[in-house]
C-alpha cells in the first residue's frame, strides 16, 4: 500500500475535481501518511489546508505544478516544500489564468471555424472552470449538441469510436495539444 501521494490536483486547478479538504479526507481514509496538492500554477489548495491546520493523520507537503517552456519544449515542473505565501505564486496564477482565458477564446473559434463543430455559448459558460474555457469543456458542449452527432470528426469520440475511451482528453490531444 502507498503511504505517500505527492501529485494530486484540487478544484484550485483547472483539471481538479475535489476540494482540498475532500482530498485530505480521502487520503486519511486510505491511511496516506503524506500528501501534496500540486495544482497547476496555483498554491491555493495547499494554502487552504495549511490555514485549516494540520489536524489529522495525513501530513501536507506544500506544492505546485508549474507549466513551463524551455527551448521550445513544454513541460511541467513540480515544486515541493515551497512557501505558499510568497506573492510570486499569486502573480504566476494570475498570469496563467489570463493566458488560459485568451487561449479558451481562440479554442472556441478554432472549434467552430476549423473543426466545424457546433455548440451553444450558454453551455460553454456553465462549463468554465475558474473562468477558463477548457478544451474538455468545449468537447463536452460539442457532444451535448445534437447537430454534431453525424459529423465525421465527432465519430471517433462517440461510444464505440476509436477515441471514445476518454473523449474529452483525447479531443485535447488530437486538436489542441500542439496548437495552444
Amino acid at each position: 500500500m502507498n503511504t505517500i501521494d505527492l501529485h494530486m490536483h484540487s478544484i484550485c486547478s483547472i483539471d481538479g475535481t475535489y476540494r482540498p479538504e475532500e482530498l485530505r479526507n480521502m487520503c486519511e481514509e486510505k491511511s496516506i501518511a503524506f500528501m501534496a496538492i500540486a495544482d497547476h500554477n496555483s498554491v491555493k489548495g495547499s494554502r487552504q489546508l495549511l490555514e485549516h491546520g494540520q489536524n489529522g493523520k495525513t501530513g501536507l507537503i506544500p506544492a505546485i505544478e508549474l507549466d513551463c517552456t524551455c527551448q521550445g519544449k513544454d513541460f511541467h515542473l513540480l515544486g515541493y516544500g515551497i512557501n505558499v505565501y510568497d506573492p510570486i505564486y499569486d502573480k504566476i496564477e494570475e498570469d496563467f489564468l489570463s493566458q488560459e482565458r485568451q487561449n479558451g477564446e481562440a479554442r472556441l473559434a478554432y472549434t467552430r471555424d476549423k473543426i466545424g463543430f457546433s455548440f451553444e455559448d450558454h453551455i460553454i459558460e456553465k462549463l468554465k472552470i475558474l473562468g477558463v474555457i477548457t478544451p474538455e469543456a468545449i468537447m463536452e458542449a460539442c457532444m451535448i449538441d445534437e447537430r454534431n452527432r453525424n459529423h465525421e470528426k465527432m465519430q471517433p469520440y462517440l461510444e464505440g469510436g476509436s477515441r471514445s475511451n476518454n473523449p474529452m482528453v483525447n479531443f485535447y490531444w488530437d486538436y489542441f495539444s500542439q496548437v495552444t
